[in-house]
């Protein structure tokens, strides 16, 4: 999942700030 990883490099604050409970999600995924 490359993908998931390049996007939340490219927008952590949005994705910190829109969704947090997504980086809990990449990270079960991971």
């Amino acid at each position: 999942m490359d993908s998931g990883h390049g996007e939340i490099a490219v927008s952590n604050t949005t994705v910190f700030e829109l969704e947090p409970q997504n980086v809990t999600a990449v990270q079960f995924f991971e």
